[in-house]
């Protein structure tokens, strides 16, 4: 039995875990536990990095378009992620009023360059306001329109320059499971689309240049999403004889990200671009730019988790309960929400005995638990001998999971949120930021109104 590094910027050495060259140990030493980290660089690797893989992938097969990277903003909205992103991708994407207001923010304050904004979601009265007011204002955005209802809105405004416009087409969701409806609610049927065309010329100053659809990239399966791209790229076919701006092929959803293992992002790069190579000569048509709108790939690997092993508890069979200071259900929410897997792993003890444990979080809830590392139902982790103390990170935990619990908000058991360090690099060295301690009592009480015995008062009883 023996523990595997499946991610390539986790090592060991003399028994402590390595976190590109951090040591994981160090950390729970200097900042306290339970700690989340977040390591902005690495954001920048993994987009980097993939851009690499398209562009040495459309040199290969002499692909006519150009690849372009957009960060999906909602994956994880802390500024750092934001910025660093931003920084290194192609295009920012935002699926809501507030997310559209931070990209202004941090344009506006050159913070980053001012970039073309993919502005997707359905939109309500707010977010459509603002949209229209950053294009009024100069702001390069392409709004994708979701829905008749978004059109009809553009279609009555009077803009003062043009309008990059695209549509989103619903595709049949082919990772359904058996209880699922098998469709979702985005985006529009293909006639509806057709429609549309038909439609949106009535304003002069709207120009159709992107057909989007989303793809998607945590349930990766090859054949379902060249299955996907096809379907999308026949309709394209068709729509691009018509429409001379039409020059984008935008396949949201992102690209595929696995927590547990590695996964080869230049064979799939590779895959990708032959495929749209061969669809172009089959439908005779040139080469459309690609457009991806990352979010979960960008940022996943960029945080971890830290716990301590408060208690040990024997279970009913040889797999003992290593019990945490800290949940499960709080802080990885997809563990019950979706039976996602994300990677535990030892920080230290990694050269003790190995055998296979449960790991449960400190709440109340059944479900506070985490198990299904492989097939087998059990994590692999070092026993711990009298007077030891172990530590377990959880990696891959940098997209929607904060997102998902609520920040700064109360949780299951009134469980306080960890201890957030950032580190970041400056003129080539690592810089750790501690941003906040670990959640307290009066942080608790103020959210739940205990804080002030006035405001208690309010709510007494009289009998």
């Amino acid at each position: 039995m023996q523990i595997k590094l499946q991610k390539n910027y986790l090592n060991y050495k003399n028994g402590v875990l390595y976190y590109k060259d951090i040591n994981c140990l160090d950390l729970v030493t200097k900042f306290g536990n339970p700690l989340k980290v977040g390591y902005v660089d690495i954001i920048r690797e993994k987009i980097t990095s993939l851009k690499a893989y398209f562009e040495k992938a459309i040199s290969k097969y002499s692909y006519q378009g150009k690849y372009i990277f957009a960060n999906a903003n909602k994956a994880s909205y802390y500024s750092e992620n934001v910025i660093t992103a931003g920084t290194y991708a192609d295009m920012y994407e935002t699926s809501s009023y507030i997310d559209l207001k931070i990209v202004e923010r941090i344009i506006k304050n050159k913070i980053v360059d001012n970039k073309k904004i993919i502005c997707n979601g359905i939109k309500d009265k707010l977010y459509v306001d603002q949209i229209i007011k950053m294009i009024n204002k100069g702001y390069d955005i392409l709004f994708v329109i979701d829905n008749k209802s978004e059109l009809n809105i553009l279609l009555d405004t009077k803009f003062n320059r043009k309008v990059e416009i695209g549509f989103r087409l619903n595709l049949p969701n082919l990772y359904a499971k058996s209880n699922d409806l098998g469709f979702d609610r985005f985006g529009l049927k293909e006639k509806e689309l057709i429609d549309c065309l038909k439609k949106y010329k009535k304003n002069e100053n709207l120009v159709f240049t992107t057909l989007h659809f989303h793809q998607r990239g945590s349930l990766y399966n090859q054949e379902k999403c060249f299955e996907n791209i096809e379907k999308a790229y026949q309709l394209y076919s068709k729509i691009v004889k018509d429409e001379p701006n039409l020059v984008n092929f935008d396949f949201g959803g992102g690209t595929p990200y696995d927590k547990i293992n590695e996964f080869d992002y230049e064979k799939y790069a590779d895959d990708i671009i032959k495929l749209l190579k061969g669809l172009g000569k089959k439908y005779n048509i040139s080469d459309p730019n690609i457009i991806q709108e990352n979010g979960r790939y960008t940022v996943s690997d960029s945080c971890f988790n830290i716990y301590k092993v408060e208690t040990v508890k024997n279970s009913h069979d040889d797999k003992p309960w290593y019990v945490i200071n800290g949940s499960i259900m709080t802080s990885l929410v997809n563990t019950w929400a979706l039976k996602e897997r994300f990677l535990f792993l030892p920080i230290n003890l990694a050269n003790n005995k190995l055998i296979k444990v449960r790991i449960a979080g400190d709440t109340c809830d059944g479900d506070d638990v985490y198990f299904y590392q492989n097939s087998e139902k059990y994590c692999i982790m070092p026993e711990i001998k009298k007077g030891e103390t172990l530590y377990i990170g959880v990696f891959g935990c940098g997209a929607y999971q904060e997102i998902l619990s609520g920040i700064g908000g109360i949780h299951h058991c009134l469980n306080p949120e960890e201890n957030d360090l950032i580190i970041y690099k400056k003129n080539g060295k690592n810089v750790f930021y501690k941003i906040r301690g670990s959640q307290n009592e009066k942080a608790i009480f103020k959210r739940l109104n205990y804080l002030k015995v006035k405001e208690m008062k309010r709510f007494k009883i009289k009998k």
